[in-house]
């Protein structure tokens, strides 16, 4: 819908009858969760080892609580330590530290 998702965008989400997500085409893999009750929530989600793969959602915090810049960076930081994982940079009992 949008290019990209913002604090601005997020609180004008409608509400549907089903759970859906927002996702940001500014950074693939990163969106809001939107819930018929009117929650919103900032995710992450990816396929451990690609598509096809085990596929992981992270839920970094809801909408109010963390800031959308915060969240973002979050989500950024995730992706990377993901991305050296499969590399073999970093171990995977290193993933989240």
């Amino acid at each position: 819908m949008w290019e990209t998702i913002n604090e601005k965008v997020i609180v004008t989400l409608p509400l549907r009858k089903t759970i859906y997500v927002e996702w940001d085409k500014s950074l693939p893999c990163f969106g809001c969760v939107v819930r018929p009750s009117g929650a919103k929530s900032y995710i992450v989600q990816y396929y451990e080892g690609g598509r096809g793969s085990k596929q992981i959602k992270i839920t970094l915090g809801k909408v109010g609580l963390i800031s959308y810049a915060k969240a973002k960076e979050a989500a950024k930081q995730i992706l990377i330590k993901r991305k050296l994982a499969n590399v073999g940079a970093i171990s995977n009992t290193d993933y989240f530290e």
